[in-house]
């Protein structure tokens, strides 16, 4: 898919009730996840910039692919949303398998 193929199921996604990670099949059968930016709210006088966490985001994903940590791979992103191929379990998934995190 093309960065034109995204923005399109992107819009078209948003049109639906905001949720800020979805997912989505392509023709392909390829699954895909688009997490958004979050909606600017007053918590984030403490958390901070929705839009930089999107680029924090990548930059993490950026470091766990480096040091060999298989993480899902950025097939696309923008200033609002990142989309992501899915790679199966989720870090908290892996954890808990490894029982590196508690219930």
């Amino acid at each position: 898919m093309d960065n034109h193929e995204f923005n399109k199921i992107i819009e078209d996604l948003s049109r639906e009730k905001y949720r800020r990670v979805q997912s989505f099949d392509d023709p392909d059968g390829s699954k895909f996840w688009i997490k958004s930016t979050e909606k600017l709210s007053i918590k984030h006088i403490l958390k901070g910039n929705p839009r930089k966490a999107l680029t924090r985001e990548i930059n993490a994903e950026d470091v766990l692919r480096r040091i060999g940590f298989q993480s899902s791979k950025i097939v696309f992103h923008s200033r609002k949303n990142i989309v992501f191929a899915d790679a199966g379990l989720t870090l908290e998934e892996i954890f808990r398998e490894k029982k590196l995190l508690q219930k």
